[in-house]
């Protein structure tokens, strides 16, 4: 009876995790480390949940429905997002590496001709 009552408890915060996490994409929230945060700790109580259950610990129905239903769905709203804002700062990233090495490469980082032009000083 003491596992039902500790999986039901991860179950709810779990939900909470995830609306919590849900509420910081939403609220276009860039704060990459908070998400990580977040993401890590639900990844923390779905093992302690799946321990439980490997000791004999049962979901049950109402709880599916109560918390999980509901995790399932906010799962599909995040999970997109968090993916766009991904690639995007992936790209953003690329972008930054690739105008250092430009820079680099011509020795004139932060030289920029007000006229669009440059003259190649390599030899």
């Amino acid at each position: 009876m003491k596992a039902w009552a500790e999986v039901s408890s991860l179950l709810e915060q779990l939900l909470s995790a995830s609306e919590e996490l849900r509420s910081k994409i939403f609220a276009d929230d860039d704060d990459i480390e908070e998400w990580t945060g977040l993401i890590d700790q639900r990844e923390e109580i779905i093992k302690q949940i799946s321990e439980f259950q490997n000791q004999g610990a049962i979901v049950t129905d109402e709880d599916k429905e109560r918390y999980l239903q509901k995790v399932y769905e906010i799962d599909l709203q995040v999970f997109p997002l968090l993916e766009k804002k991904y690639d995007n700062l992936d790209r953003q990233s690329k972008n930054i590496q690739k105008s250092i090495m430009v820079g680099a490469k011509y020795g004139s980082y932060g030289n920029i001709n007000p006229y669009g032009a440059y003259f190649d000083k390599r030899n």
